[in-house]
């Protein structure tokens, strides 16, 4: 087997190699020469600590920053039930709907945040309208209202994959300080919306 651990990563051959007791302006790159990785400078000055163990002064290009909150729950999400489906993706239901008001099913703020997976989809074949309200920063970003739908499974893909006659990819939602997310049906109902995301909180 071929061991590529101690390889330089492809495009780092731009980059200064980090030097112990170097001074550093915010935003300079530079390679770990332990671990051969690209870091990024979040504080101005020095030091004689790798970046590769300065997770105060130094971050990690092309390493997520990422923690996934979706493995366990959401406190936001105000369903009650949550089930656990593959590759890290969580199904909520939506809870009690008043006809036509929208219900707030989740809300985040305080900090960046990233939806790489959101739908919404029917669970029974009644007609109805689904309306989703997607607010991100205060500013609305989405809000639409389908025709009448009529069928399970039917509804919207926001973000994440599109699987139909011609495969679809929608990109990621973001958000820098708040997220909030609404949905509404034209009858009042439980439980007939379901809704899969996969949701992180960026730090």
């Amino acid at each position: 087997m071929i061991d590529t651990s101690n390889l330089v990563p492809s495009g780092t051959q731009d980059q200064p190699v980090w030097v112990s007791g170097g001074s550093y302006v915010v935003g300079q790159q530079v390679v770990s020469p332990a671990s051969y990785k690209i870091y990024v400078r979040k504080t101005i000055g020095g030091g004689v600590t790798d970046p590769s163990l300065d997770g105060t002064n130094w971050a990690s290009i092309g390493q997520s920053t990422k923690t996934i909150i979706n493995a366990y729950s959401v406190a936001g999400w105000t369903a009650q039930t949550v089930n656990a489906v593959s590759q890290g993706e969580k199904v909520v239901l939506s809870g009690a709907l008043t006809a036509n008001t929208l219900a707030t099913v989740f809300s985040r703020t305080g900090g960046p945040s990233e939806f790489s997976t959101l739908y919404f989809k029917t669970t029974d074949g009644t007609a109805r309208t689904m309306r989703v309200k997607i607010t991100i920063d205060g500013s609305v970003a989405f809000d639409f209202t389908s025709a009448s739908i009529a069928g399970p499974t039917l509804g919207m893909v926001i973000s994440g994959f599109q699987n139909s006659a011609v495969n679809v990819v929608h990109g990621p939602i973001r958000s820098s300080t708040s997220l909030v997310i609404e949905i509404a049906s034209n009858l009042t109902e439980t439980n007939k919306f379901e809704i899969g995301y996969i949701v992180q909180e960026l730090n």
